[in-house]
């Protein structure tokens, strides 16, 4: 890319353009710097910081590094979605072409980024390549880049951090990865040393050790000879066993023969008895096979007796049904016949009735009626009439009804609602009349958004009494009153659309309370708040407040009204021993309220507040004020217009004049609709009276008529069933005659049926005879054959325990001798030889092994000692080949180290040694003094770097702390330290975001001086330097290397900045210099 002429004196890396759109505070804005000094002022808020930040981003810083934000999201204008910054920097100083960096940065849960050089895509390695390696730009050093929010933190370094930081800029990241690896070798040597230590002191442990096993030998050499005689005795005492044990298992072997021969004797004897049972068998199965064939015989018989019975039966049943069926007919015709006459009867009496009556003029009572039932229509016409009145009167009295209920409600809210409001606007002017118009248009379209928007402010709050209400509005910004809360993000986009586009809302403040986090850190809890109030401490203000959850969330998050505590008049008095308690992490707010005369509105307000220095936490500067006040912003419930009071009252007592005349008027007509009613009534009687002749005479006839039906119809029906009667007679007589003879033949059945079942009853007597005495003899057969079995198997169990004995002794002879050649094998004649010298019973044997036992056992007997000492052994020669080794590897990493630390120390030392001029001659512009010494520790990764200063000739050189020198004197040492340090750091630009802080306006003026010293002139690097203000009558600021930027950005600034000519009034400034 092309240079620009003002790019001409510009040094490799520097910025040349800054083009940002919708970035933290800005839409779109685009400027160019100077070469050297560029200082970036305005108002706080206007976005100077924001500046910062996108030279940061924009060069691929992460957020964290910056201390400002956890995502790049919030790095996005508010209600934009993609936010973008571009960086021109120079990149060849002879021919002027520049790089440009640009990064978008899309809205997600993190935020995304995408990256271009000179407008092709790259990746975030190759944009940090170019930066750092290439234009050698160091974003994360302090010394180079140092944001607003990093400035505490640079001065908090302890002595080590601050030899840290002092590297990377001395150095570079050379020198700091010098210093790592001087204290990894370091540490490696340590460590190397320690294990030679551990190993020495092993290797004499063994040797110890060993010697202290010598006697332990010796006893265990002893003891081995005992165990030796007495593994003899019980090789001897092996064989001696198996050899009794053999004697005894042929003795076994002869009893086992005895017992078998008696067993197959006894067996002989038993087989003549089980043929004659056998045979006993078979003669009772003949005997039971007869029986049963005669019981089938039996069973067969009786069944076909009892088919007979249960015929016979069921003929007998339809013989008796036939019966039943004659009589039911003769029934229903007598019962027919007898209602036929009853009907008759009724009908001669109706006839009679009738009759009785005599003649009867029905035309005539016919005409009497019709000339009656004109009066009747006309009576009840009158009384429908009448109703119809009344119940028009009881309708009139709904909305009567409804205005009075109506005017009680504008009454009941002429002191709540409207009332609040008209105060409401009386007290915030524009504002106020403008957030009421707008409460009146979301209650008009609520259908747009999602949840209820709440507003204003004040509108929706209610306090709980005046006290509260004054410190409430004390310790809250105006602003927040007539401010609106959303409860979702689409419905704050929505109204702040709205509101900027309808230029009646200019005013109004929006907020927005998605999610409520609610209270937050709390620095009071129960417990300090009960020792609080024992000195007269009310408690914290949002216990005194009522509002909806999302006005509260606001007014936590923007006011922390749970960390402000109000009391009473006491609390003033008290306030000293009530400090300790108060004070927290960020300072405290307390106030108090004590009524001032009759009004309850007027309080006073007693306010002491402690601020926490941004530098350090242990600075706190207190303030305190105490003042009439009246609150005005905060409208009370009660707050009301007599005037409105007075007609909404009036309107009350006419609808209630109204409501009551209305009511008279419906009770009269009801009254009047009752007699008209009565009136009709009498007429319908006269008609019902004159109309009774009539109907009796009716009734008569009907009655008659109907009664000679009835009794026509049952005559008819009594002759039917007197004929069927007949009939069915006839039919029945022979269905009876056909059934008595079928149960006469069913009769001789059953006798020749039971003459069977006799003769078969007998035969069944004679066969069970035969088969009771078969069973007999074959029961006793097999009571003999038992009784022999019984005696064969006791001798075959005989015999089996005598076969069993042998085997049993036979396997324990085998077994003995299998362990007898186990321990002893036979074939071992040296070992024989020895053995036989040994007894031959066991019983001496087993004396001689007790014997060496007890010997052997009164040696203790150490199982592992020989192990243990071979073991040790084995250890103390490989310790020493181990130490020898070791101690060479030693001697070469102390070479090691000794050769890493000569260069380090000596790039350190005189770098520092140029450091300490150029900051002793910083300091002395101020009229103290300084001093930079090299902190030298045990360790080199306890190394550091310790600032001194002296504000004042009669004191000493003491080290920078917070408990010594005040955080004025500490901010401008820091800041004359990173001068004299910047010096040494080779970089392209430098920022510094709001140094001044905390310094008086003679410090802020020499420090401004060193600024302008260091960043002007030829070869003098790039220089930003953001600052709110600038103080009255720096002349140094009179150089061409100089180039101001004044910040206009916010709602709250110029509203058309192009008519803010500052050339303008410098010129017009200059020109009355000049004339003057």
């Amino acid at each position: 890319m092309a240079a620009t002429p003002q790019e001409s004196s510009f040094g490799r890396g520097a910025i040349v353009r800054v083009k940002l759109f919708q970035f933290l505070t800005y839409e779109a804005v685009e400027f160019r710097p100077g070469p050297r000094l560029n200082v970036v002022m305005g108002p706080n808020g206007t976005g100077k910081s924001s500046i910062v930040m996108a030279i940061a981003v924009g060069l691929g810083a992460a957020p964290r590094q910056l201390g400002r934000a956890d995502t790049l999201s919030e790095f996005i204008l508010t209600g934009r979605d993609v936010a973008v910054t571009e960086l021109e920097l120079l990149d060849d100083e002879a021919t002027g072409r520049t790089r440009t960096i640009e990064r978008r940065i899309t809205r997600s849960q993190r935020g995304t980024s995408k990256w271009k050089i000179d407008g092709k895509s790259a990746t975030e390695p190759q944009v940090k390549e170019l930066v750092e390696k290439d234009l050698k730009i160091q974003i994360g050093n302090l010394c180079t880049f140092l944001p607003q929010e990093k400035v505490g933190e640079f001065s908090a370094f302890d002595d080590i951090g601050l030899l840290r930081e002092t590297e990377k800029a001395l150095g570079g990241q050379d020198l700091v990865d010098k210093h790592e690896a001087l204290i990894k070798a370091e540490k490696a040597a340590s460590e190397g040393a320690r294990r030679i230590r551990t190993a020495a002191e092993e290797l004499e442990d063994c040797e110890k050790r060993l010697k202290e096993l010598e006697p332990e030998q010796a006893r265990l050499e002893r003891r081995q000879r005992h165990v030796e005689k007495a593994r003899l005795c019980e090789q001897r005492l092996a064989w001696v066993k198996f050899e009794e044990k053999r004697e005894l298992a042929l003795a076994a072997k002869e009893a086992k023969k005895t017992a078998v021969e008696k067993v197959k004797e006894a067996d002989e004897e038993a087989q003549p008895l089980r043929e004659e049972r056998d045979r006993a068998e078979r003669a009772r199965q003949q005997a039971k096979q007869k029986y049963d064939a005669k019981q089938r015989q039996t069973a067969d018989a009786f069944a076909h007796l009892e088919r007979d019975k249960k015929d016979l039966e069921r003929r007998l049943e339809d013989l008796e049904s036939e019966k039943d069926s004659s009589k039911n007919a003769e029934q229903r015709a007598a019962k027919a016949k007898a209602h036929a006459e009853k009907l008759r009867k009724a009908a001669d009496t109706a006839q009679r009735a009738l009759e009785a009556l005599g003649t009867v003029d029905v035309i005539g009572l016919k005409r009497r009626v019709n000339a009656l039932k004109p009066a009747l229509v006309e009576a009840q016409t009158a009384s429908r009439r009448a109703q119809d009145a009344a119940q028009d009167a009881r309708d009139a009295l709904t909305p009567l009804q409804r205005d009075l209920k109506a005017a009680k409600q504008q009454l009941q809210k002429v002191s709540t609602v409207k009332l609040r409001q008209q105060t409401f606007e009386r007290a915030h002017g524009r504002a106020g009349s403008e957030a009421v118009r707008l409460r009146q248009w979301l209650d008009q379209n609520s259908g747009r958004f999602r949840k209820p928007v709440l507003g204003p402010v004040a509108l929706e709050t209610d306090v709980e009494d005046d006290g509260a209400r004054c410190a409430l509005e004390h310790a809250v910004g105006s602003w927040i009153w007539t401010s609106f809360v959303c409860q979702s993000k689409t419905d704050y986009d929505a109204l702040y659309d709205f509101i900027n586009n309808n230029s009646g809302f200019k005013t109004i403040n929006l907020q927005n309370a998605e999610t409520l986090k609610g209270k937050g850190k709390c620095f009071y809890d129960a417990a300090k708040l009960s020792q609080m109030r024992k000195l007269g401490v009310r408690d914290t203000l949002d216990s005194f407040v009522e509002a909806p959850p999302a006005i509260m969330e606001v007014l936590y998050g923007h006011h922390m009204i749970h960390n402000v505590v109000l009391g009473d008049s006491s609390m003033e008095s008290n306030i000293q021993r009530l400090e300790p308690l108060l004070t927290g992490p960020q300072g405290y707010l307390a106030l108090s309220a004590t009524q001032e005369g009759p009004n309850p509105k007027v309080q006073i307000i007693s306010r002491f507040q402690a601020y926490v220095s941004r530098y350090g936490n242990k600075d706190t500067t207190t303030a305190t004020s105490r003042k009439q006040y009246s609150s005005q912003k905060l409208p009370a419930l009660d707050d009301g217009n007599t005037d409105d009071k007075t007609r909404l009252e009036q309107d009350v007592k006419k609808a209630e004049r109204a409501l009551d005349a209305a009511t008279k008027t419906a009770e009269r007509l009801e009254k009047e609709a009752d007699v008209k009613q009565c009136a009709a009534d009498d007429e319908a009687k006269r008609v019902q009276v004159a109309g009774k002749d009539l109907a009796a005479f009716n009734k008569a006839t009907r009655n008659k008529d109907a009664c000679e039906e009835k009794a026509q119809r049952a005559e008819a029906k009594a002759q039917r069933e007197e004929s069927e009667k007949d009939k069915l007679k006839a039919s029945q007589t022979r269905k009876l005659e056909q059934r008595l003879e079928a149960v006469t033949k069913v009769f001789g059945a059953c006798a020749a049926g039971c003459k069977d079942l006799h003769a078969c009853t007998e035969k069944v007597a004679y066969v069970m005879v035969e088969r009771d005495a078969a069973k007999d003899a074959s029961a006793r057969a097999v009571e003999a054959l038992q009784d022999k079995e019984q005696e064969t198997q006791q001798l075959q169990d005989a015999a089996k325990k005598a076969i069993a004995a042998f085997d049993v002794l036979k396997g324990e002879a085998r077994a003995l001798k299998e362990a007898a050649e186990e321990i002893a094998p036979y074939d071992d004649n040296d070992l024989h030889a020895k053995l036989q010298e040994l007894p031959e019973d066991s019983a001496s044997v087993e004396a001689i092994l007790d014997a060496e036992r007890k010997e052997a056992s009164r040696i203790h007997e150490d199982r592992g000692l020989q192990k243990r000492v071979e073991e040790l052994q084995k250890k103390r020669d490989a310790l020493k080949e181990k130490v020898d080794g070791m101690q060479g590897a030693d001697d070469a990493r102390t070479a090691e180290l000794n050769k890493l630390r000569g260069p380090w120390e000596k790039t350190l030392r005189d770098a520092l040694s140029s450091l300490k001029t150029k900051f002793g001659d910083y300091m002395e512009t101020l009229g103290a003094r300084g001093d930079v010494e090299l902190v030298e520790q045990p360790t080199f990764a306890r190394w550091g770097l310790a600032i001194k200063v002296a504000f004042r000739d009669a004191c000493d050189l003491r080290q920078l702390d917070a408990r010594v020198q005040s955080g004025g004197e500490r901010s401008v040492s820091t800041i004359m330290f990173l001068m004299a340090l910047q010096a040494h750091l080779p970089s392209p630009f430098r920022v510094v975001d709001e140094i001044n802080q905390g310094m008086d306006e003679v410090n802020e003026r020499i420090v401004f001086r060193r600024v302008v010293l260091n960043s002007t002139g030829p070869g003098a690097p790039q220089y930003w330097l953001i600052t709110p203000k600038l103080l009255q009558g720096l002349y140094d600021m009179e150089h061409p290397d100089v180039r101001v930027l004044v910040v206009y950005n916010g709602a709250h600034n110029i509203k058309r900045p192009r008519d803010w000519d500052l050339d303008a009034f410098l010129g017009a400034k200059r020109r009355l210099v000049g004339a003057n």
